[in-house]
């Protein structure tokens, strides 16, 4: 497909890539599609690259295993595809400026995990250092998006140092194992959309600064934030969660002691006008 173009599968469609890659979006495909009308596309070398593309409910994409080539998000990506149906089997990486969409739940299987809750994903961008015929790859940092339109379990999402990572929550349920960089001493920083409280939970602490408030709240510090609105970002809020894990917050969500007086001058006004009445009613 030509540059700047965009691919929609129709119902049905798959994307097939047996071993290796090539463009889908920014670049050339090399394969075919099917006379019968089912949108097979196959390719047998380099890194696979997925641009703007939409997989609908009944599509899929099944990328062999490779241990040398990866798979690359470089534009927007949108995914209705059913449980399952998104198999890559290498590792999955959000280049910069690239957003992957998440309108179902469970699509995706990453490097062999059986559910996308044990899939890894990996925010950094793909170079290459060129001497002679030699390439060497390297990574380096990338700005790019996670979207949810559905619940969504994610494992580990791997961060190259100074990269950012925006989620857009839109009040559903997620659960992310971890954010961890892809090396020590490593730096990142995560911005948090419309976010619900009790919503968006994480698994572990590790590798994220936190610090006690003045308030006696647990909050992030430094790079891990939330929108409060169109224009401010805050640190978020952390709550430990029964179950494990902590809830990302955008607020405390415990009262404020002035709330708290409010509350408890509400609750002592409604007890003695409830008195009263009962009072009355033996006269």
């Amino acid at each position: 497909m030509g540059n700047k173009s965009s691919l929609y599968l129709k119902e049905g469609a798959s994307i097939v890539s047996k071993s290796g890659g090539a463009w889908i979006n920014n670049g050339i495909v090399e394969g075919y599609f099917s006379s019968a009308g089912n949108q097979n596309w196959r390719s047998s070398r380099y890194a696979m690259k997925i641009g703007s593309t939409t997989f609908t409910s009944t599509s899929s994409l099944e990328r062999a295993s490779s241990s040398t080539y990866h798979t690359f998000i470089v534009g927007d990506m949108v995914s209705y595809a059913g449980a399952g149906k998104l198999n890559i089997g290498t590792k999955l990486y959000l280049s910069d400026g690239s957003s992957m969409t998440l309108n179902s739940s469970d699509a995706l299987r990453i490097a062999g995990a059986s559910s996308q809750g044990e899939s890894d994903i990996y925010i950094a961008q793909q170079k290459f250092n060129i001497d002679g015929s030699t390439y060497t790859e390297y990574f380096s940092a990338s700005n790019a998006s996670l979207i949810f339109g559905a619940d969504n379990d994610i494992g580990n999402i791997y961060l190259e140092d100074s990269s950012t990572l925006n989620i857009t929550a839109n009040g559903h349920k997620v659960n992310i194992a971890a954010f961890k960089p892809n090396s020590d001493g490593a730096n990142f920083s995560i911005n948090i959309y419309n976010l619900t409280d009790f919503t968006l939970k994480i698994g572990s602490l590790d590798n994220i600064a936190t610090e006690v408030d003045e308030d006696g709240f647990l909050r992030t510090t430094d790079s891990f934030m939330v929108a409060v609105d169109e224009y401010f970002l805050d640190y978020a809020y952390l709550v430990a969660a029964e179950d494990g894990g902590y809830w990302v917050n955008v607020t405390s969500a415990v009262p404020e002691p002035a709330e708290c007086a409010l509350i408890f001058g509400a609750l002592a006004c409604a007890f003695a006008f409830v008195k009263r009445r009962a009072k009355n009613r033996l006269f």
